[in-house]
């Protein structure tokens, strides 16, 4: 059916329309179709069939006219209406399960939803289907909370594993596969830590978030620029640099300075210095309670200059050392730093 000289889209579409509705037409069609049905299920005519389909552009036509069919009105209501009869009997919801368990359809799950799980509509649609899942099933939540239960009185380490795995995760993304310090080269997991190249407010996280709350957003985010890998030490003095620049030299820092240098030297025997690793920055230098202060409930923490004054006027008591802050932060409650766990 050809289209008219000066005869519009949507008025060749009417036409067409009108012409396939009529009885001749459709007996025409029915007989054709009867005629070469056999033709059509031949493994020639298949072959024939696949090498137009793969024919640039023909694919994508057919695809976006399936599309287009699927969004109308009447294409809903016949998918719906399939849908219904393939699922109402117990062969089809068998079929259907069967199909859903095979290792084909969970690969191409798992390969779409890897590719999408990033997208905001995509976490935003996520979020409401879980919101209303919770909502219509109120005993979600206690099963959840006692299978978490189990798991950790099965495997009581499972929430450390899990963090360090994801600290992994974020760490080798960061690093380009070698995880180690972006300024030093430092490659002991136990001193590395994030470092906000782009302010947090930039990158809307909140000060309060560190470790594996951070790690997880990171990932949950596809792993966004403005992060890299530094060290305890390294990141202390990337700190320190932005607020000099920010802020000129007070009178209060020169004095905390001081004391500092005060408090530290007699547990150095002369210069200030890492009792571990012999590091003599002291702007990441810091005290040490040999006896963690965890131990010691109830007793008052000090801490920076409090601390510095407390050692100068009880004559520097013992139970204290100097560490840079890689070795406190990696001795932590522990008795011994990584370094010497390492030697």
């Amino acid at each position: 059916m050809a289209k008219r000289k000066n005869e519009s889209d949507e008025e060749y579409k009417i036409r067409q329309k009108e012409y396939r509705q009529m009885p001749e037409v459709k007996e025409k069609g029915r007989s054709y179709y009867a005629d070469n049905s056999d033709k059509w299920k031949t493994s020639e005519f298949k072959e024939k069939r696949r090498l137009w389909l793969l024919k640039p552009g023909v694919k994508e036509k057919r695809y976006a006219k399936i599309k287009l069919y699927r969004e109308s009105t009447r294409g809903k209501e016949k998918i719906y209406v399939a849908y219904k009869k393939r699922t109402g009997t117990s062969e089809g919801k068998t079929k259907i399960r069967k199909y859903q368990q095979s290792p084909e359809r969970k690969a191409y799950k798992k390969k779409w939803h890897d590719e999408r799980k990033h997208l905001p509509e995509v976490k935003e649609r996520r979020r409401i289907n879980m919101q209303k899942y919770r909502d219509a099933h109120p005993e979600y939540i206690e099963r959840q909370r006692d299978s978490v239960k189990q798991k950790l009185l099965e495997n009581p380490n499972l929430g450390k594993e899990k963090n360090l795995k994801l600290k992994i995760e974020v760490f080798n993304h960061y690093s380009g596969g070698k995880i180690e310090c972006a300024s030093c080269g430092e490659d002991g997991l136990e001193f590395l830590e994030t470092n906000h190249v782009k302010s947090r407010k930039e990158m809307d996280h909140k000060n309060n978030m560190t470790g594996p709350a951070l790690h997880n957003r990171l990932r949950k985010d596809g792993f966004p620029e403005g992060i890299n890998i530094l060290c305890s030490n390294c990141n202390w003095i990337d700190n320190l640099e932005k607020r000099r620049a920010k802020n000129s030299v007070s009178k209060w820092r020169e004095y905390a300075l001081r004391k500092k240098i005060e408090a530290f030297t007699p547990y150095s025997n002369g210069k200030p210095k890492c009792a571990c690793c012999s590091i003599d920055n002291i702007d990441v230098l810091s005290i040490d309670h040999i006896i963690p202060q965890s131990y010691f409930k109830g007793e008052k923490k000090r801490l920076g200059v409090e601390l510095n004054r407390y050692l100068i006027n009880n004559n520097f008591p013992r139970g204290y050392q100097i560490l840079c802050r890689n070795c406190n932060q990696s001795k932590s409650n522990k008795s011994l730093c990584y370094h010497q766990i390492k030697r």
